[in-house]
């Protein structure tokens, strides 16, 4: 799984190395469990609808 992404990452658009903060979030997101990982998404959904909500 990591050699897909890092395969990924290359091509990518986005240098992420100047993100160093983006690195680490994206590490730590793969150390998770499952069931944490879907708890991050239901929250980062949430804020996003409440986001769209507040500002439209």
């Amino acid at each position: 799984m990591l050699k897909e992404i890092d395969e990924e990452y290359r091509t990518a658009l986005i240098n992420f190395e100047k993100y160093k903060l983006v690195m680490y979030t994206m590490a730590k997101i793969m150390e998770m469990k499952q069931t944490e990982r879907n708890k991050i998404v239901l929250y980062l959904i949430n804020n996003a609808n409440l986001h769209n909500l507040t500002s439209g």
